[in-house]
């Protein structure tokens, strides 16, 4: 190819991530921020003013010429890194791991450094008035001024990057870490809100490392707070504000005053459907009798113990493993895209087998770790936080009841599976392009259905979430996981892998479409069947007991075998898990036989079937309601 074709397809590739996950990553703070919707949200904000039509307008242009800047630094960059002027190492054995960690720090210290006294030069009087001063019209700043530079301030500040990897060695995967933790730093320093606790003002980390109320109010007094990750270079050159501690604490004192007014406040109560009866002549008490007696005599904890530490160890070292693999370019591209579809695969199995059994306390005794390991579900791009209201509060108490199960509802309008969905004439063609919905699953949950359980996206799935608030903190953890998450899924795959743009996003798609399949193979026959009567609540009452009510709801498939258990986390013998979510998945073949026999001791059905059986039902349940 031409090397000036060669290098403007790179340049434009360059660009487009640049400016996609500008407009993306702003615009989602934006809309978290400043909808205006929350009260508490708006507690957090450092200074009264809001930022102005006519001043992200500027925010956005001045962004858009950097973006174009950085662009082609960047595109320079990348060529002296691929023809080896640079002092980038490809082999982390090369260096160690443990000099990769601290090439990061070190990356840090000289890039603090370096923006700090970068700063202070921008802000000498014969310099300020030119190129700074177009950063500072934003005197309340919002996250779209991140790159609101002077071209000539762009150059100085992107600088940093070709210092360090022609001074530092530094592995690719360091230098990436480094952008996208200064991006996230960038960011946070201009939303104009605080999240930080008021017990954070106590610690050393505040008083060595920095908040957005430190940047906020370089904006807002101008001659102040220069640092960038740490407080160290400010406190030794006293650059400092001296009102910056007392600011911190008044913005404090606003939440507290907020959650006080919230405690006075009688907010409606949110109307809760109730079960004729948790259970029905004494089934769930004798399984629970039985169920006792199994792990008494076996002499086992319910939790998962040292099996379920080996299964976590290996789908961690599967992770890892296939991401390493998928960014090696070592293997061709069909072989590059095998990794990618089992890492993609391997985000699946880390739901299944690990975050859902941590987020119902079954996964360890301990529920300190429990808590930990639920943070699975941000690792793959959801949210833990989310999930428990969602699926442990809403969906494990009312399954398949029409308003206030998420699951029967979430790809509503275009499918109908809950009764109360109106029908629509297309829905007579839903069983035969629901499989292409399916195989979206989980692009619709990582990009939408998080976004409309926030409420900023519109939809609610449930009653139970009409009203429903979220404390700030829930928000920034959710926009700071997301950013993670695709700069680890998208930003350094397509920055790393050598491929066209086309070919990733064709590869992106085929393993979104890998993981969808899994997703929607496993989870959805276990409730969403033709034999499934369903509920409705009249008077706020639902006619079956609990007990009653999710066995006639779920079904299990392929129960006796080792292999879904293992891969599905048990999540095919669903039964059981509904019954007793804080037992561990590992258990469930054994239970599943107790159910069973107690099941058809009271004389009630017990509904077992093949894979296949299930997925078969459930397109008789999409011809039904169609």
């Amino acid at each position: 190819m031409n090397p000036i074709i060669h290098y403007t397809i790179m340049y434009l590739e360059v660009l487009g991530v640049f400016v996609c996950s500008y407009f993306l990553v702003c615009g989602l703070a934006w809309r978290i921020l400043y909808s205006g919707k929350n009260e508490q949200m708006q507690s957090h904000k450092i200074q009264v003013r809001m930022p102005v039509r006519k001043s992200i307008q500027r925010e956005i242009k001045w962004s858009m010429i950097s973006m174009f800047v950085q662009a082609f630094m960047t595109v320079i960059l990348l060529i002296c890194i691929g023809k080896g002027y640079t002092k980038i190492y490809f082999n982390i054995g090369e260096h160690s791991w443990i000099y990769f960690i601290v090439s990061i720090l070190l990356s840090f210290v000289i890039h603090d450094a370096y923006f700090y006294w970068m700063h202070r030069f921008m802000h000498l009087k014969a310099i300020f008035p030119v190129v700074h001063k177009i950063h500072h019209l934003s005197k309340t700043p919002s996250p779209w001024a991140i790159y609101a530079f002077h071209p000539v301030e762009n150059i100085i500040d992107y600088s940093i990057f070709p210092i360090l990897v022609f001074f530092v060695p530094l592995h690719p995967y360091a230098l990436a870490f480094v952008i996208v933790y200064n991006m996230i730093m960038n960011l946070g320093g201009h939303f104009g809100f605080e999240f930080l606790p008021a017990k954070y003002f106590n610690t050393w980390l505040f008083k060595y490392g920095l908040t957005t109320t430190h940047h906020d109010m370089h904006h807002a007094k101008v001659n102040c707070n220069y640092g960038l990750y740490f407080n160290i270079w400010d406190r030794l050159m006293k650059t400092n504000h001296p009102e910056y501690e007392k600011t911190f604490l008044k913005v404090q004192e606003q939440i507290q005053g907020v959650v006080r007014m919230k405690a006075i406040k009688n907010p409606e109560p949110i109307m809760v459907p109730k079960f004729a009866s948790k259970d029905t002549d004494g089934l769930y008490k004798e399984l629970c009798s039985r169920i006792d007696s199994y792990f008494r005599n076996k002499g086992c904890s319910r939790k998962g113990g040292n099996e379920i530490l080996i299964k976590i160890a290996m789908i961690g070292v599967l992770y890892a493993g296939t991401y390493g693999m998928m960014l090696s370019n070592r293997f061709s591209m069909g072989g590059t895209l095998f990794f990618a579809i089992v890492f993609g695969l391997t985000n699946v199995l880390i739901v299944f087998n690990i975050a859902h059994d941590a987020a119902h306390q079954a996964l360890f005794k301990n529920s300190k770790a429990n808590h930990i390991f639920s943070y699975g579900f941000n690792l793959v791009g959801t949210n833990g936080y989310l999930w428990g209201i969602t699926h442990n509060q809403i969906h494990h108490s009312f399954p398949n009841v029409a308003d206030y199960d998420l699951d029967i509802h979430q790809q509503s309008p275009l499918i109908r599976i809950s009764p109360t969905v109106p029908k629509k004439k297309f829905h007579r063609f839903q069983p035969y392009y629901a499989g292409f919905l399916y195989i979206i699953t989980s692009l619709f949950i990582i990009f939408k259905k998080d976004f409309q359980e926030f409420d900023l996206l519109a939809k609610k799935d449930s009653k139970l979430l009409i009203n429903r608030k979220h404390k700030p903190l829930q928000y920034f953890i959710f926009f700071l996981s997301k950013t993670i998450y695709w700069s680890v899924t998208i930003l350094i795959p397509f920055l790393v892998i050598n491929v066209q743009w086309w070919q990733f996003l064709i590869g992106f798609l085929i393993v979104h479409f890998c993981m969808g399949l899994l997703l929607a193979t496993v989870l959805i026959p276990v409730h969403m069947v033709d034999e499934a009567p369903f509920a409705f609540e009249v008077d706020n009452r639902i006619e079956d007991s609990w007990v009653l009510h999710v066995l006639k709801n779920t079904i299990d498939y392929s129960r006796n075998s080792k292999l879904a258990n293992f891969f599905f986390g048990g999540l095919n013998t669903h039964l059981v898990h509904h019954l007793f979510p804080g037992i561990c998945h590992i258990h469930y073949i054994d239970l599943s036989e107790i159910l069973k026999q107690t099941v058809s001791d009271f004389g009630y059905e017990y509904r077992s079937v093949s894979m296949a059986q299930a997925i078969a039902s459930h397109f008789r349940l999409l011809k039904r309601m169609s």
